[in-house]
């Protein structure tokens, strides 16, 4: 650990230099020594352990809560005069069609209450704004505020004594949520090389995933049992134990380290020192202008972030799609589920998306092999599953669409398979395609992933709004058949990254500037923040 204090300042400008722990890269640029234990790529494998499980475990415990939970059954019932008849012979005639109409008539219900939409426009607004803040100014200040807000407005949620309350608690439940869905990434990227990184996003979106496909489950029973409120005071109780120990993880962003180092090496010096960072914000004009903007730019003028980020949305957006179709379809005779057996269809997404972890160890062995013929890793050796996620998101779509009720009445279990490969691809899209982002476009992977996140989130939060409609005017085979036809156009998807993705980003001015800022400082000099000796020549 370097010695930071200032009592025996060396005299020179040099000796100063070595002696806050720097070095020089290139020229006038000064940037970390590789072997920095302040540097998260050098700490402790018990730091990164505890950092990680931490920040990794915020996506799963705020997840839960962004789906769409149905109503108490007793509080379905509570129907106004005339229309119990109607309500009975909608049940048995189409399930579909008694959710609508219990959404039309119980407005003070949990279905009501608990529209995700809220919870999701809550995560797209947050997505665009939280990403380029932490990057300018640190991560771990926006985990802690973030999930004690989160701690308080669940409070507000459970508690509330009208739906104004609701809606503005879920509202910003959603906006809070946001931080750590968007930033554990960068968080990853900030302690953990290509290798260990392949691991961590794995991780991280599984258990993003696996607490989105749990959270149904887990929220039908509890309101079952203990009424809508407690979905909320549980979660609520659940991340104050995740906000305290954000308390205790350490500041990520290396150039925030590094700053407080330029601070102390200014005033030891007479020389002036600046940050040289793409994502610095010297002022909130230049934050308005420049990094609200360039998640827009990028996505407009970037093939890859329009491709990539159109696609994970929309295969993200189906699980949310299916929160709400899945329900209905296990209602329907001849399978005819209560509500709480129902929620069940999701473990098998919930088994997929565990199941993803076994191309992880083919991407570790392609890395190894790479790296040992000294040949240089690129983006697109990391999308190789890829090629195997969308082909099977494809056919477990196609096989569920003509397993299922009416017009195939197949035992249960049979219409349960599919969905095992339809949690396997969802994970695959979401780690390798935002894993693409992050290899393509580096310096600027924060705004390229803001765009992803901002539409993944408006999609989810759209789609379950004409699901219900669309399942009813077509069937749940025609409807489900339209998505295995979104599907299966995406497996061109794969071939066109694999041949003609370095193609792109050669061609791309964000993706250049990130490769030559690679090769001009290495790792140490462009991503984890430099320093500018100003006036030295």
């Amino acid at each position: 650990m370097i010695d930071l204090a200032l009592s025996s300042s060396p005299a020179s400008l040099d000796e100063q230099i070595k002696h806050h722990g720097l070095q020089y890269s290139d020229g006038n640029v000064l940037c970390w020594p590789e072997d920095d234990l302040d540097h998260p790529r050098n700490w402790s494998h018990w730091r990164k352990a505890f950092d990680s499980a931490v920040i990794i475990s915020l996506d799963f415990v705020t997840f839960p809560p962004a789906v769409q939970m149905r109503p108490k059954t007793d509080e379905t019932r509570r129907l106004p005069p005339g229309l119990d008849g109607l309500n009975l012979g909608l049940a048995k005639y189409s399930p579909f069609l008694h959710i609508l109409l219990c959404k039309l008539i119980s407005s003070y219900t949990l279905t009501y209450i608990a529209k995700p939409r809220r919870y999701l426009f809550g995560q797209g607004i947050g997505s665009v704004f939280f990403l380029p803040i932490s990057e300018a100014f640190g991560r771990k200040r926006l985990y802690v505020i973030s999930m004690f807000l989160y701690v308080g407005f669940s409070v507000v949620v459970g508690e509330a004594p009208n739906i104004a309350a609701v809606t503005v608690g879920r509202f910003f439940c959603g906006l809070l949520s946001s931080i750590p869905t968007i930033i554990v990434a960068g968080s990853v990227e900030d302690m953990y090389g290509p290798e260990a990184r392949v691991w961590m996003i794995f991780a991280w979106g599984a258990a993003a995933n696996i607490g989105l496909a749990i959270g149904l489950i887990y929220s039908t029973y509890i309101t079952e049992g203990l009424g809508w409120r407690w979905v909320f005071r549980i979660t609520a109780i659940g991340t104050s134990i995740q906000a305290l120990l954000t308390i205790f993880i350490k500041e990520s962003r290396p150039s925030q380290i590094l700053k407080k180092r330029l601070v102390r090496l200014n005033k030891a010096s007479e020389e002036q020192f600046t940050i040289d960072n793409p994502d610095h914000i010297p002022s909130w004009q230049e934050f308005i202008t420049d990094a609200l903007s360039r998640p827009t730019r990028l996505f407009f003028t970037e093939p890859i972030v329009f491709l990539v980020t159109i696609m994970a949305s929309v295969a993200f957006g189906q699980i949310y799609l299916l929160t709400e179709a899945l329900p209905a379809i296990y209602m329907q005779a001849p399978l005819s589920f209560n509500l709480e057996h129902a929620s069940l269809a999701f473990l098998p997404i919930a088994i997929g998306l565990g199941l993803d972890v076994l191309p992880r160890f083919y991407d570790h062995y392609l890395l190894k092999r790479i790296k040992a013929r000294s040949d240089v890793i690129k983006p697109e050796h990391k999308i190789h599953a890829f090629a195997l996620g969308a082909p099977l998101l494809a056919i477990g779509l196609w096989w569920f669409a003509w397993t299922i009720p009416p017009s195939v009445p197949a035992p249960w279990p049979v219409s349960f398979l599919p969905l095992i490969l339809v949690g396997f691809a969802t994970n695959e899209f979401d780690c390798t395609l935002g894993g693409y982002l992050t290899d393509s476009y580096t310096v600027f992977s924060a705004s390229a992933y803001a765009s992803l996140a901002f539409l993944r989130a408006i999609v989810s939060g759209v789609l379950p709004l004409f699901t219900n409609q669309m399942y009813v005017t077509l069937g749940a085979n025609k409807a489900t058949t339209i998505l295995a036809v979104l599907a299966t156009l995406f497996c061109v998807a794969p071939v066109l990254f694999l041949k003609y993705g370095e193609r792109l980003r050669e061609k791309s001015a964000f993706a250049r500037y990130s490769r030559e800022a690679e090769k001009r400082w290495g790792v140490w000099g462009s991503r984890e923040g430099r320093v500018l000796l100003v006036g030295r020549q």
